[in-house]
């Protein structure tokens, strides 16, 4: 046992030693010949009892010891161990502790998954989105200017014009097309006005369609907040907007963007019909996964504040982050 030489190496040896000693000097004065032979006898009693005895005062720490080292080993305490056995209220507590730090991390490495998952289901869907975009608008678009064009070898100028003209119109869609599919994967306005311009825009846009009241605020500079941040928010706020316009009822909402120091918030509410907060139900919800997803990347905290008929809130807190770089490939 480790420490049972540390302590016979560390004190009682040389305690023996120093009474060995003094009974060895004592021995050769005449008058402490009787004390020099107690010292003597008293430092071999010493390192002799000491010997047999330190085994039995140490065997509780030799227990700890011997759990803690089943602790490195194996990650957790053995039920069976006779350490256990012995019931040591500090080697039960070891045990929980354990116990508990062992659930704490299955549960971590499942949350782990769980991000995981849910970030590939997001790709996965994204693409799927940009799948059915590209089929149903630009290549029914480019499908039509086709046609079009085959009529032209009809004879007659005035046809062959009308079908040039036609074309120009549908290539004309198309193009604007590519254009609000290339918004959606990467917002240029983001690096052309900034967050506070492009959000306003893009929320006011998506407002006026739906018939809601909006209102967008910004207080603070986040000119040079980093792009995966600017991204996110941004897209934080388009999945809560879009949100509101398709289930809310919401006649009204309010955005607010802001930074105090080295904290961004954004907020995004609405007097629409609410909902009783259920996180088992919630949860599993893939719009506000999506947004919780982001502002955990991002090392941020996401709430939710609703009830039914009182509209709800959304909240998100993320540290400010100066831009150190260009950001590339970054699509959000």
């Amino acid at each position: 046992m480790r420490l049972k030489k540390q302590i016979f190496n560390s004190f009682v040896l040389p305690t023996g030693l120093i009474f060995l000693t003094a009974g060895i000097i004592f021995l050769f004065i005449d008058d402490t010949r009787p004390a020099g032979i107690t010292l003597i006898a008293v430092s071999v009693l010493f390192v002799s009892a000491s010997y047999i005895v330190m085994p039995r005062l140490l065997k509780p720490l030799k227990t700890i010891e011997e759990a803690i080292s089943s602790l490195e080993l194996n990650g957790q305490i053995d039920e069976n161990s006779s350490f256990v056995a012995d019931r040591e209220p500090l080697i039960i507590s070891l045990k929980n502790i354990s116990e508990r730090i062992g659930s704490q991390e299955k549960q971590l490495q499942k949350e782990k998954l769980r991000r995981l998952r849910s970030v590939i289901d997001g790709q996965d869907r994204e693409r799927q989105r940009l799948a059915r975009e590209l089929h149903d608008s630009l290549g029914q678009s480019l499908i039509a200017v086709r046609l079009q064009l085959e009529s032209t070898e009809k004879p007659g100028l005035s046809q062959v014009r009308t079908a040039i003209d036609l074309s120009k119109g549908m290539i004309d869609q198309a193009i604007d097309e590519v254009r609000r599919i290339s918004n959606d994967l990467q917002p240029a306005a983001l690096d052309e006005l900034g967050l506070e311009t492009a959000l306003r825009t893009r929320i006011m846009e998506l407002a006026a369609i739906a018939g809601i009241d909006a209102t967008v605020e910004s207080h603070g500079s986040l000119s040079r907040l980093e792009k995966k941040s600017k991204i996110y928010l941004y897209r934080i706020a388009q999945e809560a907007v879009t949100n509101i316009i398709k289930h809310a009822r919401a006649t009204e909402m309010t955005i607010s963007l802001s930074r105090n120091d080295q904290t961004v918030s954004l907020s995004v509410s609405d007097n629409g019909k609410g909902f009783i907060l259920d996180p088992t139900s919630y949860a599993h919800r893939n719009g506000i996964q999506n947004m919780r997803e982001r502002a955990s990347l991002l090392e941020g905290t996401f709430t939710i504040e609703s009830a039914p008929k009182a509209g709800t809130q959304i909240n998100v807190t993320i540290p400010y982050k100066r831009n150190e770089g260009d950001d590339k490939n970054i699509t959000g």
